[in-house]
């Protein structure tokens, strides 16, 4: 049987939920029924965990802007307008002179929808194209950039698979997007919870003013004494300055970057805080960890949600809108009050005062792991929407 060819292209840098989300997909595939190349545009870390896993990499190192609307991330109108010129450079001739020596190759799955323009590209060169919507799409003051990626995405994609159902209804192209959740890796045996005197919660966010990194750093003077959260992702660095020299860059960055920052300096005077940094492998601290933290502060899908839950943790998160996809509320995890650090130390202090329940909504929660993001059941919505591209 012949291999179906497929080129995977990845937008990002560093250690994040979407290429790991790609990994996860691209291991569990056949490879004798698929032939598997993924570009990287920076070859980093992320890249070098692909080659490990013996995927054939290829780097593209090229200036792009992309050209994306995200509630977790929304550039200004003039940002965009300025970014116009790269965009066509890519669309018109960075992305057609990469793809024209890669024809053989019968799908292109975009890793995220800011890349439209190689949707463009793939598209004008007759390639069958599959683009992955992983953030909530933003509306803004008028929609108009909004609309503007509704088209891209409509006219030059065949499929598009959104990985939550709210992400989809943002978008708003029903007839051509399939929501297929990330998929967890679901470990054979893991650590109950709530087994000892202290407590830990995790945080996975670094210093991302989205993911929660504020809120998280606030609830610490409200946690019982037996508490203590860890804080793992990559993290702002802050040092005492030595110098005038470096005076005048913590003022800076404290002036420019203040959201980002702050938190940082509360948290290398907590004593109920443990700082991990950037992780290659979270899944160990997943599974010591007692309860599972996601504070952010705009919708967005949680992917430590879904990890912790494969773990058998209960997780406490914000109730932005969307996050109530992934946490049922008092069955395998508890919502707060978004930005309120005082309710969410007290989410984490109810938990820990309860240890019973919160093993019950970690042993709910890795029902739904297995029941909902298994890779089994996911990774076969993908291969049928494959196979049917390659029937047209």
């Amino acid at each position: 049987m012949k291999k179906i060819k497929i080129l995977y292209v990845h937008h990002g840098s560093g250690i994040g939920g979407a290429p790991i989300s790609l990994l996860n997909l691209v291991k569990k595939l056949d490879r004798s029924k698929y032939y598997i190349k993924v570009l990287f545009f920076t070859n980093d870390e992320m890249a070098e965990i692909y080659r490990e896993n013996n995927f054939d990499v290829e780097i593209l190192d090229v200036k792009q802007k992309f050209f994306g609307h995200h509630s977790k991330g929304k550039n200004s109108f003039l940002k965009h307008l300025f970014s116009i010129p790269n965009w066509l450079n890519v669309a018109y001739n960075i992305a057609p002179s990469y793809l024209k020596g890669n024809k053989s190759f019968h799908i292109i799955h975009l890793n995220s929808d800011v890349l439209s323009s190689w949707a463009f590209a793939a598209k004008k060169l007759n390639f069958k194209v599959v683009c992955h919507n992983r953030d909530p799409i933003a509306t803004g003051m008028l929609g108009l950039r909004k609309s503007v990626l509704k088209y891209f995405l409509k006219n030059h994609t065949d499929r598009i698979i959104s990985i939550s159902y709210d992400n989809r209804k943002r978008l708003g192209l029903e007839d051509k997007t399939e929501v297929i959740y990330n998929f967890v890796q679901l470990p054979d045996q893991y650590n109950s919870p709530f087994s000892a005197p202290q407590i830990k919660a995790l945080y996975l966010g670094g210093s991302s003013r989205f993911k929660g990194i504020g809120t998280a750093v606030d609830s610490l003077s409200y946690l019982n004494d037996n508490i203590k959260i860890q804080f793992a992702g990559s993290l702002n660095s802050w040092n005492k300055p030595k110098s005038f020299k470096e005076r005048l860059k913590n003022l800076l960055k404290l002036t420019v970057y203040r959201s980002s920052y702050l938190p940082i300096i509360k948290l290398s005077k907590a004593k109920n805080a443990e700082i991990l940094g950037l992780l290659k492998d979270p899944y160990p601290y997943i599974d010591a960890c007692d309860i599972l933290i996601t504070p952010f502060t705009v919708e967005h899908f949680s992917r430590p949600a879904m990890e912790a839950f494969a773990y058998g943790k209960p997780v406490i998160g914000s109730n932005v809108e969307g996050m109530n996809e992934i946490i049922d509320q008092g069955i395998n995890g508890l919502l707060f009050e978004k930005n309120n650090p005082k309710k969410l130390a007290e989410a984490i202090n109810y938990l820990a005062m309860n240890p019973e329940l919160g093993r019950k909504l970690g042993e709910n929660g890795r029902r739904k792991a297995e029941e909902v993001y298994s890779p089994e059941v996911n990774t076969a919505k993908v291969e049928e929407i494959y196979l049917s591209l390659m029937k047209r």
